[in-house]
């Protein structure tokens, strides 16, 4: 089966909602895994394509970019996945898997964070110094 990039179908995820927002069952997944011999052992879960919210598209326009083209990845492989049979299953090549350990957040405290210090900031009059809860101290 042939996958063309530049055809788009209308076949989006947020087309599949129901009226009461709940998703409708999933009918095309892809699955990640290796052939052995006659057997395709994959991942105990797949990802299920037509269920899957697309990204919003905001932002500047390199980001802009990006995120169209994650949507119309993910509807061409949609659109792909309904013209198979009813149960039936083609490879798609071209697709890279990556493998990802994402870094720990480090927890900075205010005391370690120089763009905290607003000492220069104050608020109401300045000969009237401000108390607890913004109040001024008469």
């Amino acid at each position: 089966m042939a996958l063309n990039f530049g055809e788009e179908k209308n076949t989006a995820s947020d087309n599949n909602r129901s009226t009461s927002g709940k998703k409708p069952k999933t009918k095309v997944w892809l699955n990640i895994g290796i052939q052995k011999g006659d057997n395709f052992i994959n991942l105990p879960y797949g990802l299920a394509l037509d269920t899957m919210d697309q990204a919003k598209v905001s932002g500047q326009p390199e980001w802009q970019k990006l995120q169209q083209a994650r949507n119309s990845l993910l509807k061409m492989l949609v659109a792909a996945g309904l013209e198979l049979p009813a149960g039936g299953e083609d490879e798609v090549h071209g697709l890279v898997i990556k493998l990802k350990h994402s870094t720990e957040i480090e927890e900075i405290a205010d005391s370690d964070n120089d763009l905290v210090d607003f000492g220069g900031i104050s608020f109401g009059s300045p000969s009237k110094p401000k108390g607890k809860g913004g109040k001024s101290e008469e």
